[in-house]
């Protein structure tokens, strides 16, 4: 944003910002939505992997950075998009981290670290490491399908949080 010469175009980044945190939130809460429809577990048997607690962390961090930066929005009673928050910025970074850790644990592992539910202990498996065990390497076509998504995920992460001073050329949308 700091690279951005005009308020027009600043304005216009925020509102692409928001349109992108509206289609994330609806892509989570369809993926949610998903898992509870599709597993028949009780409730004591869901969010036991380390992909699922690390995501509801992550989901945690992106609902309460999106109170805030809404909180922010409107707080003066009418919307205002230019604003600047640094607890914002931590806590967006910590969100989309959260994010990718959570896509990279879905991919490549199905660690159970609750394997009682949430009534027994958290136990780390001696497998932990094991690729496999995953939707993604069963259905996906294989070893090489689900680690050039893994590469893909990182090189994303890669682009998005290098800073605009790096010398990198970064493409527009």
């Amino acid at each position: 944003r700091r690279h951005v010469p005009t308020v027009n175009e600043r304005t216009k980044m925020i509102s692409y910002h928001w349109f992108m945190m509206d289609a994330s939130i609806i892509s989570m809460g369809l993926g949610l939505w998903a898992i509870y429809a599709n597993k028949n577990k009780p409730l004591a048997k869901h969010f036991v992997s380390a992909h699922s607690m690390v995501g509801l962390f992550a989901i945690t961090m992106f609902v309460l950075n999106l109170m805030g930066g809404a909180f922010n929005t409107f707080k003066s009673g009418k919307m205002r998009l230019l604003w600047r928050d640094n607890l914002h910025r931590i806590g967006g970074s910590i969100a989309f981290i959260s994010l990718i850790i959570t896509i990279l644990l879905g991919l490549y592992n199905k660690i159970i670290l609750l394997p009682d539910g949430w009534e027994g202990k958290l136990q780390i498996p001696d497998n932990w490491a094991t690729a496999g065990k995953t939707w993604s390497f069963a259905k996906m076509g294989g070893d090489i399908i689900v680690y050039g998504y893994m590469v893909a995920v990182v090189l994303v992460f890669v682009f998005i949080v290098t800073p605009a001073n790096s010398g990198i050329k970064k493409h527009s949308l």
